[in-house]
């Protein structure tokens, strides 16, 4: 029977080598491409699908283009507390 892969990645310091890599990427290319996510694993020496799964993890990473703007609603009560909360017209 052959070894199970790993699919989490055991060292804080890959880790925060891997969240850092990824942002870099996703700034310089706007999203993480299925290239920019196979990059990262090379540089890393990661695989694929461990990189994908971290990257799909955090909402702060996109696996699509994305547009120039992004509008996003906050209808939680803390918005409406610390007056974020506006009617929209």
């Amino acid at each position: 029977m052959p070894p199970k892969a790993k699919s989490h990645i055991p060292d804080p310091k890959t880790r925060a080598r891997l969240l850092a890599a990824l942002y870099i990427a996703q700034e310089q290319y706007g999203w993480l491409s299925p290239e920019a996510i196979q990059r990262v694993a090379g540089r890393l020496g990661l695989s694929p699908g461990q990189v994908y799964s971290t990257a799909s993890f955090y909402t702060m990473f996109k696996l699509e283009p994305q547009g120039d703007f992004r509008i996003q609603v906050c209808e939680g009560l803390s918005c409406y507390l610390v007056g974020g909360a506006e009617r929209a017209v």
